[in-house]
């Protein structure tokens, strides 16, 4: 199975959850995937980005920007403005050929993290974390389970 090269920059999220910035060249199919592999119930992509030559340039730029609030991987907990900003952001970066600003980006930013093997019971502390730092985000996904607190 070959891969295409990302072209699009995208920002996606379900409602209440974190929201996500990546790279694809098929943003809805990659929304898809996130419902199918269980990471949320529903997906909304919020933008998109066109970048044919440069979008993973932008994406890790704009990640790096966004490094402060990511809550794992390249999922963050910001508003999609905030997101679709930091984009915007990036993406003036490279048009402008700062080069210094755009290798210090992607210098310190991996494009996936170290595999890990962990314990069900770091996970469940995570979550727990998670759900004591965002109640109203918590609330909502719960209720969206049908489950009631």
């Amino acid at each position: 199975m070959s891969y295409a090269k990302p072209t699009q920059v995208y920002v996606m999220g379900d409602a209440g959850g974190p929201i996500k910035v990546g790279a694809s060249s098929r943003p809805k199919r990659r929304a898809r995937a996130l419902i199918w592999e269980g990471h949320a119930r529903a997906m909304t992509i919020f933008a998109t980005y066109q970048r044919p030559r440069d979008a993973l340039t932008v994406e890790r730029v704009a990640l790096w920007l966004l490094r402060e609030h990511r809550v794992k991987g390249e999922w963050f907990s910001v508003s999609p403005g905030r997101a679709c900003a930091a984009i915007e952001e990036a993406i003036k970066m490279v048009d402008s050929g700062d080069r210094a600003s755009v290798r210090k980006a992607k210098g310190r930013q991996r494009m996936m993290p170290p595999r890990q093997t962990r314990d069900w019971a770091s996970i469940m502390q995570e979550m727990d974390e998670w759900a004591r730092n965002n109640p109203e985000a918590f609330a909502a996904q719960a209720a969206a389970m049908g489950l009631r607190l």
